[in-house]
């Protein structure tokens, strides 16, 4: 009867390449700074439409990430003139924009700023 593994005793396993180490949170949560990560973003949103989204709160800066094809990655950095100013902001978590509701957090990225 033939067998359904491979030389030297291994199964297949199904799956290519190396596998990912597994998603490790970060030791500590960012609670300041002047640059907020903006998630679950609609495809359609621009960096002009985020930057509209927090206007109220003085935007230094405000960008859709996309990827390598240009289409939007989902998320945005948004910098603010200070860190009041971001923390104020932060009020717009769950915000509803075009029927999904954004995450807010201060940016993990080291020199976001």
């Amino acid at each position: 009867m033939p067998s359904h593994r491979r030389p030297g005793g291994r199964a297949r396993s199904g799956r290519g390449g190396r596998a990912r180490p597994p998603f490790e949170e970060p030791a500590e949560e960012v609670l300041s700074g002047t640059a907020l990560f903006v998630g679950n973003l609609p495809w359609s949103t621009t960096s002009q439409s985020l930057r509209d989204v927090f206007q109220e709160y003085n935007v230094k800066t405000a960008e859709v990430k996309a990827g390598y094809d240009g289409r939007s990655r989902g998320y945005g950095i948004v910098t603010f003139d200070s860190e009041e100013d971001a923390s104020a902001a932060m009020s717009l978590g769950g915000y509803n924009l075009d029927g999904r509701e954004i995450l807010v957090r201060f940016d993990r990225q080291p020199g976001a700023e």
